[in-house]
């Protein structure tokens, strides 16, 4: 009886994995199962066997009825183990799909869920795309449609013939071989020896069938016919889904219907840590623990992916299954050291949209982080640095390099790794610049990242500088900088917005290939003239709003010079070296005390296309520009 009541719970577990085009006859057999199991305990065999008669003898005709019912029985079960055992050795071709399990979405999700359940239980095919940031959930929610789906077949609702989930991403790449390889072992079709193209095989073995397919995590802008699988229709009711984190990088699949995840509200995404943490935090008494939670859960700024991972670790370490504030406060305390291995699930969904990028745009994406948490990024002055670093060929000013810049912002827009705050202006979400961060630390130019991190001074000698290509120090209270880093493949210089009055006059001698330096916004004071003298790949100098700065230093040597910024600065004279700037494009002298130009540069800034001279008097001055620099100044009549 053991046997059977094992094989028994085999058969309950499959049956919950997989839904069989059989499913009826599966619980028919679980039901006779069960029935057949009591039956047997409510004989009593072996009290009917040991059963003695008033003389004291065993009860031969008791044991004779029983032996007689034992052997029906030992009939009865053979043919139950018979049967029962098909249902474990399940052909593929017998099974409708397979459940995913998946727990009850909450909030918008929910809805999102109903929605895409209408459009697959009504009879016309259609052809939908889940898309939305990675981590919003959205393989969730169509995990959750997938059960529902297969659970309806079960109760006598058979809406396909054939439910099929595969997984279009393998390790960070998506072919059509690997894809029809999977969709071909779920409809049990050899294609070793197929002499027939593989797409034609699939479409024969499908068009017979009604059919969900679902294809999570698509990345790869293929269409449905070069996959194998036929088209759904109006009239044929067939229906595939596809789950991407991109909606635009998908435009060879002609969508009936668009669904997108969205991250949750914050009430909605603490029910969803709740629920996985096993806690309720209402019951925490102590306010600073209950805040810090609140906190947390913000952070992960509504995907579920990450609120999950937030929700596991914080559980996971929680002793003694205690629910007081000193058992949670304990966890919270750990949970920074812990927190960083647990993301990197949520990193490897968010490096699959960074994976898919070509080279040229995984860099410009990467730039981005060297950007302060949460920062407001003005999309002019990101494509400029994308430019200035050599990332983009050709200039801004070219409608080739402006097409090519807007269509890099789309796309990383449409990935959800850029989020567009308005039509100026583009930031990061806290986890996706955890993640460029963290990829910075493994390009092979190295990233120095300390943006906003409330420093007073920087410890150079603490740094191996050697390798880094691209340093961040903006945002911070650094007040001097009087040593001389050994910046030797450093390209750009971000040290805005920092409260620098001492500035050593040595500190650029070691960055010979910087093209990109910012130090607008902060306290520097005029350099000795030859501070500048090493900067010889030197594309853009910004500096803006330095409320000391009055003498510049030569610029004789950095020839390469686009840009020159001195915006709102009390500098009185142009620094020497000026008419050594072939290629200066850009002077802004706004709101500074330059007064005149020497005659003979004019001739000499010959790429000059916009010279800003914007004075305190508004009839002194306006925006200037053209696309011969010279005529501009000659029209200034300066």
């Amino acid at each position: 009886m053991a046997a059977l009541e094992q094989q028994r719970a085999q058969v309950d577990l499959q049956s919950k994995e997989k839904v069989l085009s059989k499913s009826l006859l599966v619980f028919e057999w679980l039901d006779k199962a069960d029935e057949f199991i009591k039956q047997v305990a409510d004989l009593k065999f072996k009290d009917k066997i040991g059963e003695i008669n008033c003389c004291g003898l065993p009860n031969y005709i008791e044991q004779y009825k029983a032996g007689k019912q034992i052997e029906q029985r030992i009939v009865e079960f053979e043919a139950l183990e018979k049967e029962g055992q098909k249902f474990i050795d399940v052909q593929e071709s017998d099974v409708v799909g397979q459940m995913k399990e998946a727990k009850e979405p909450v909030g918008e999700a929910k809805s999102k869920v109903e929605e895409i359940m209408k459009y697959v239980t009504e009879k016309e095919g259609c052809t939908i795309l889940v898309y939305g940031m990675a981590g919003s959930g959205k393989t969730r929610v169509v995990s959750r449609v997938n059960d529902l789906i297969l659970s309806a077949y079960n109760g006598g609702h058979e809406y396909f013939d054939k439910v099929i989930w595969v997984t279009a991403v393998n390790k960070g790449s998506i072919s059509v071989d690997n894809l029809q390889k999977k969709i071909a072992e779920k409809l049990q079709i050899d294609l070793k020896n197929a002499t027939e193209n593989t797409a034609a095989i699939l479409e024969g073995a499908l068009k017979s069938k009604r059919f969900l397919i679902i294809l999570d995590d698509m990345w790869r802008n293929l269409s449905l016919e070069a996959i194998g699988i036929p088209r759904p229709t109006t009239e044929n009711g067939r229906k595939v889904i596809i789950v991407s984190g991109s909606a635009p990088g998908l435009s060879n699949i002609k969508f009936d219907k668009k669904v997108e995840t969205e991250p949750l509200l914050y009430e909605e995404a603490k029910k969803l840590f709740e629920d996985e943490a096993c806690m309720d935090v209402s019951i925490l008494k102590e306010d600073s623990t209950r805040g810090t939670i609140k906190e947390m859960i913000e952070e992960c700024e509504g995907l579920p992916l990450a609120i999950v991972s937030l929700a596991e670790t914080l559980k996971g370490l929680k002793k003694n299954g205690l629910d007081d504030d000193a058992a949670w406060k304990e966890a919270l305390e750990e949970i920074p050291s812990h927190l960083e291995s647990r993301n990197e699930k949520a990193f490897n969904r968010l490096k699959d949209s960074f994976d898919m990028l070509n080279e040229e745009v995984q860099q410009c994406f990467l730039y981005c982080a060297l950007y302060p948490s949460q920062h407001k990024m003005k999309k002019k002055k990101l494509v400029e640095y994308w430019f200035w670093q050599g990332f983009l060929e050709g200039t801004e000013r070219s409608i080739e390099g402006r097409t090519r810049a807007r269509e890099i912002l789309d796309e990383l827009i449409g990935t959800y790794l850029l989020k567009e705050v308005d039509k100026e202006y583009i930031k990061m979400s806290n986890i996706v610049r955890q993640m460029a961060v963290h990829l910075t630390q493994k390009s092979p130019g190295k990233f120095l990242i300390k943006a906003d991190k409330k420093l007073f001074k920087w410890n150079l000698h603490e740094e191996d500088l050697s390798e880094v290509k691209r340093a961040s120090l903006m945002s911070n209270q650094i007040q001097s900088l009087m040593e001389e880093p050994k910046f030797l493949k450093l390209s750009t210089l971000l040290l805005q917005h920092n409260n620098i009055s001492r500035l050593s006059d040595n500190f650029f001698r070691s960055m010979p290939n910087i093209k990109v330096l910012d130090l607008s916004h902060t306290m520097i004071p005029s350099l000795q003239k030859s501070a500048f003298s090493n900067l010889r790949k030197l594309r853009a100098l910004l500096l803006r709003d330095c409320p000391k700065l009055e003498y510049l230093p030569s610029l004789a040597n950095s020839k390469e010079l686009l840009v020159l910024d001195l915006y709102n600065t009390p500098t009185k004279q142009l620094p020497d070296g000026m008419n050594e700037l072939k290629k200066l494009i850009r002077l802004n002298l706004s709101h500074t005390k330059v007064g005149e130009f020497e005659a003979e540069l004019v001739t000499a800034l010959a790429s000059l296309e916009e010279l800003f001279i914007i004075t305190n008097d508004v009839s002194a001055g306006s925006l200037w520009g053209s696309e011969k620099g010279a005529t501009s100044i000659e029209k200034l009549g300066v």
